[in-house]
Protein backbone atom coordinates (compact mmCIF):
# COMPACT_ATOMS: atom_id res chain seq x y z
CA UNK A 1 0.00 0.00 0.00
CA UNK A 2 2.92 2.37 0.59
CA UNK A 3 4.18 1.54 -2.20
CA UNK A 4 1.47 2.95 -4.44
CA UNK A 5 0.96 6.07 -2.30
CA UNK A 6 4.45 6.98 -2.96
CA UNK A 7 4.24 5.66 -6.76
CA UNK A 8 1.33 7.42 -6.93
CA UNK A 9 2.18 11.00 -5.42
CA UNK A 10 5.55 10.34 -7.57
CA UNK A 11 3.53 10.50 -10.66
CA UNK A 12 1.05 12.97 -9.74
CA UNK A 13 4.37 15.43 -9.08
CA UNK A 14 5.34 14.10 -12.86
CA UNK A 15 1.92 15.35 -14.25
CA UNK A 16 2.54 18.49 -13.15
CA UNK A 17 6.18 19.20 -13.80
CA UNK A 18 4.39 17.78 -17.41
CA UNK A 19 1.30 20.59 -17.42
CA UNK A 20 3.87 23.52 -16.29
CA UNK A 21 6.76 22.94 -19.10
CA UNK A 22 3.69 22.44 -21.83
CA UNK A 23 2.05 25.64 -20.57
CA UNK A 24 5.64 27.35 -20.87
CA UNK A 25 6.07 25.85 -23.82
CA UNK A 26 2.43 27.32 -25.49
CA UNK A 27 4.06 30.46 -23.86
CA UNK A 28 6.87 30.85 -25.52
CA UNK A 29 4.91 30.20 -28.80
CA UNK A 30 2.83 33.24 -28.34
CA UNK A 31 4.29 36.24 -30.47
CA UNK A 32 4.47 38.57 -27.81
CA UNK A 33 4.99 42.24 -27.98
CA UNK A 34 8.70 42.74 -28.04
CA UNK A 35 10.05 46.68 -27.13
CA UNK A 36 13.11 45.91 -29.28
CA UNK A 37 11.58 45.27 -32.53
CA UNK A 38 9.45 47.92 -32.12
CA UNK A 39 12.52 50.02 -31.82
CA UNK A 40 13.75 48.60 -34.48
CA UNK A 41 10.80 49.26 -36.77
CA UNK A 42 10.52 53.08 -35.77
CA UNK A 43 14.29 53.59 -36.70
CA UNK A 44 13.44 52.32 -40.40
CA UNK A 45 10.24 54.34 -40.33
CA UNK A 46 12.47 57.62 -39.70
CA UNK A 47 14.71 56.42 -41.96
CA UNK A 48 12.64 56.09 -44.86
CA UNK A 49 11.25 59.65 -43.66
CA UNK A 50 14.89 60.99 -43.60
CA UNK A 51 15.02 59.27 -47.25
CA UNK A 52 11.90 61.27 -48.24
CA UNK A 53 13.76 64.78 -47.32
CA UNK A 54 17.16 64.25 -48.46
CA UNK A 55 19.06 64.31 -51.83
CA UNK A 56 22.28 62.89 -53.54
CA UNK A 57 25.10 61.25 -51.26
CA UNK A 58 23.16 61.47 -47.99
CA UNK A 59 20.29 60.00 -49.75
CA UNK A 60 22.40 57.09 -51.00
CA UNK A 61 23.32 56.48 -47.46
CA UNK A 62 20.60 56.33 -45.74
CA UNK A 63 19.28 54.26 -48.15
CA UNK A 64 22.59 51.79 -47.56
CA UNK A 65 21.72 51.56 -43.86
CA UNK A 66 18.42 51.38 -44.46
CA UNK A 67 19.04 48.11 -46.52
CA UNK A 68 21.71 47.13 -43.98
CA UNK A 69 19.21 47.61 -41.08
CA UNK A 70 16.43 45.89 -42.85
CA UNK A 71 18.83 42.79 -43.39
CA UNK A 72 19.63 42.77 -40.08
CA UNK A 73 16.39 42.83 -38.39
CA UNK A 74 15.21 39.91 -40.85
CA UNK A 75 18.34 37.84 -40.24
CA UNK A 76 17.65 38.39 -36.11
CA UNK A 77 13.98 37.49 -36.59
CA UNK A 78 15.15 34.05 -39.14
CA UNK A 79 17.31 33.29 -36.10
CA UNK A 80 14.79 33.72 -33.33
CA UNK A 81 12.16 31.41 -35.49
CA UNK A 82 15.16 28.62 -35.78
CA UNK A 83 15.94 28.61 -31.93
CA UNK A 84 12.02 28.48 -31.39
CA UNK A 85 11.38 25.69 -33.51
CA UNK A 86 14.54 24.16 -32.10
CA UNK A 87 13.31 24.61 -28.77
CA UNK A 88 9.44 23.31 -29.01
CA UNK A 89 10.78 20.47 -30.86
CA UNK A 90 12.92 19.67 -27.83
CA UNK A 91 10.13 20.43 -25.47
CA UNK A 92 8.09 18.44 -27.50
CA UNK A 93 9.72 15.22 -27.91
CA UNK A 94 10.68 15.81 -23.74
CA UNK A 95 6.80 15.49 -23.06
CA UNK A 96 6.21 12.77 -25.45
CA UNK A 97 8.75 10.71 -23.33
CA UNK A 98 7.13 11.75 -20.38
CA UNK A 99 3.63 10.50 -21.49
CA UNK A 100 5.10 7.44 -22.68
CA UNK A 101 6.64 7.11 -19.02
CA UNK A 102 3.54 7.88 -17.37
CA UNK A 103 1.48 5.06 -19.26
CA UNK A 104 3.95 2.31 -18.51
CA UNK A 105 3.94 3.61 -14.89
CA UNK A 106 0.15 3.50 -14.67
CA UNK A 107 0.01 0.07 -16.83
CA UNK A 108 2.60 -1.00 -14.26
CA UNK A 109 0.23 -0.15 -11.65
CA UNK A 110 -2.84 -1.89 -13.18
CA UNK A 111 -1.43 -4.97 -13.17
CA UNK A 112 0.16 -4.85 -9.47
CA UNK A 113 -3.59 -4.18 -8.39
Amino acid sequence: MNEFLILGIFLLAFAAFAFFMHSKFKQLQKPEDDSSQRLMLEVIENLRKEINHTSGERRKETLQTLDLLENKFAHLNKSVDSKIAENTKVVSERLDNAAKVIRQVSGELGKMS
